[in-house]
């Protein structure tokens, strides 16, 4: 009978390093903590950094800072920009309305310059409350700002009021 000898792993399978992949989440508990097993709870409960309330965490602290959810760690970015651009959405607006009731009385040059001012102002508007959304600052007053800025624009409205009427119902 002929010995079989066991292959041999190769040489590059011995140079690699072994690696471990260890998830990392982000919420209230600390940074850099890992589980401990309900048995050594119950042996060891005087662990370093555990909680003694009722609601104990499963983690244990292993020397990082706790991240916190409260406002005193979040940095607060200024929310001016989407505030701003919702203003002259608004504005944008108020121009459009004043100059369709102008334009009803029979002022023609007042209601084409507060045409062309509400025009101006909701392409201001936008454009400044897309920066807002994206920059984070003022996202939700940016997020009305574009869409105030669109709606309130005459050229938009127009073309939204021909669509509208080119609808037959019935």
């Amino acid at each position: 009978m002929a010995s079989v000898e066991p292959p041999r792993p190769d040489s590059a399978e011995l140079d690699r390093p072994a690696i471990k992949v260890v998830p990392y989440f982000i919420d209230e508990r600390p940074v850099g903590s890992v589980p401990i097993d309900p048995r050594q709870r119950a042996a060891a409960p005087d662990v370093p950094g555990e909680n003694t309330d009722s609601d104990q965490s499963p983690w244990v602290d292993e020397g990082a800072e706790p991240v916190r959810s409260d406002s005193t760690s979040r940095r607060t970015r200024g929310g001016w920009l989407g505030v701003a651009a919702f203003a002259i959405a608004v504005g944008a607006a108020l121009a459009c309305g004043i100059g369709v009731g102008v334009a009803s009385n029979g002022s023609w040059t007042l209601a084409t310059g507060l045409a062309y001012a509400g025009v101006g102002f909701s392409v201001i508007a936008v454009v400044l409350g897309l920066f807002a959304v994206f920059a984070d600052l003022g996202r939700r007053f940016g997020t009305w700002a574009v869409i105030i800025g669109v709606l309130a624009n005459p050229i938009v409205l127009l073309a939204l009021l021909r669509a509208v009427s080119a609808i037959r119902v019935g």
